[in-house]
């Protein structure tokens, strides 16, 4: 029995695959996902809520049982499962919920951004450390059966359960956003969001968060063999990026219904180019936990504060459309990072040189979005 499994490493072992190709297996499933997403985001503004949830949630779960059950001859099939993973799983479900908390609280727009965060943060803390000690008891492919089997016979039952008798509410907030005396604030379409200078000026500190740390997390075992730190203490420290993360989440969302999610935005980063620099920085294992530390105020900030920001510089009525393009270009970054970090450790990069781009790229995301908060907005009516 091993006791230091990884999902990667054991994947890439049955199925053949190097750090490169493997990195492009994810990314291709992971940008195709994307894609299909900005399509599915409409969904979101017209369709029942419970209907959408329960379409996600099928599609996931379907998703995990193609994962354990794929010959190890059938690449096409482990790139199939990992593309319901990332469209149904991280992008359609994550989607739902934070758009959907979005639209339908305004006045504690903050503090509901903040509650649907917990749920995820919950999973950072408890996921990483059991899921080691399941997969080395049970195996890789006996794990992903059993989250199939988890998603349809006791996640999906709550929360349909949880959603009853939403669809009038849903009808409501439709007919009220579309009344002649509504409230006057402009409801922005995504056709007329693009064409504001703002959101081109956000776009590159959104694709920061997605592609550092999913390129860094996805090649951990990378990382944590040349730092020479073992997995399960790797693994470890992502108590300390939930409670960090929580911890943040709860502040940011207090913030954010005091002073507006626009003039929180600006620091958000901060705590990721910390992360990076200690990470540069520091080889000795005690650095782990200060930068998972640092991760979490990131993923707590960005989460609650960019999931809010939307809102308030575009309207709720097609607040779906707009934060499935966001939501797709974030996919698209974190397609990259798998398979440019991938190529970059086959071709013999050092650690450092790429925690030293990632630190760069994060930099220049802070230093351009800051305009994009204070600037009007250009599109026409």
């Amino acid at each position: 029995m091993r006791s230091e499994p990884n999902f990667g490493g054991e994947i890439r072992a049955e199925f053949g695959l190097g750090h490169g190709a493997f990195g492009t297996l994810y990314s291709l499933a992971t940008l195709g996902s994307g894609v299909l997403l900005v399509w599915a985001g409409r969904l979101i503004d017209g369709l029942d809520l419970g209907l959408i949830t329960a379409l996600s949630f099928v599609g996931f779960a379907a998703a995990c049982l193609g994962l354990a059950l794929a010959p190890a001859s059938a690449v096409v099939v482990l790139g199939a499962a990992i593309f319901g993973l990332r469209f149904c799983g991280q992008g359609l479900i994550s989607l739902i919920a934070t758009t959907s908390m979005a639209r339908y609280f305004e006045a504690g727009r903050g503090k509901a951004m903040t509650v649907s965060a917990l749920g995820f943060q919950l999973a950072q803390a408890t996921y990483p450390v059991g899921l080691v000690a399941l997969a080395a008891l049970l195996g890789w492919r006996q794990l992903w059966l059993a989250m199939a089997l988890g998603l349809l016979f006791l996640a999906l039952p709550v929360a349909l359960w949880l959603l009853r008798g939403h669809g009038f509410r849903q009808r409501r907030l439709l007919a009220r956003s579309d009344a002649p005396d509504a409230d006057t604030r402009r409801q922005w379409s995504r056709r007329e969001a693009l064409g504001d200078r703002r959101f081109w000026l956000l776009v590159p500190a959104l694709m920061a968060p997605a592609y550092v740390y999913t390129g860094l997390f996805f090649h951990q075992v990378h990382l944590v063999t040349v730092k020479g730190w073992s997995l399960a203490w790797f693994a470890s420290g992502f108590l300390a990026l939930s409670a960090s993360s929580v911890l943040t989440s709860l502040i940011c969302g207090s913030l954010i219904d005091r002073f507006g999610a626009r003039r929180l935005a600006g620091y958000s980063l901060l705590p990721m180019s910390l992360s990076l620099v200690l990470l540069l920085a520091f080889d000795h294992a005690a650095v782990v936990h200060p930068f998972m530390f640092a991760a979490g105020a990131t993923s707590g900030a960005y989460v609650t504060v960019m999931g809010a920001l939307w809102a308030e510089l575009y309207g709720v009525r097609n607040l779906g459309a707009i934060r499935s393009l966001v939501w797709a270009m974030m996919v698209g970054a974190s397609a990259l990072a798998p398979f440019s970090l991938g190529l970059l450790i086959d071709a013999g990069v050092s650690l450092n040189a790429i925690i030293a781009g990632c630190l760069a790229f994060t930099l220049i995301g802070s230093a351009v979005m800051r305009p994009a908060l204070t600037a009007p907005a250009t599109a026409q009516h």
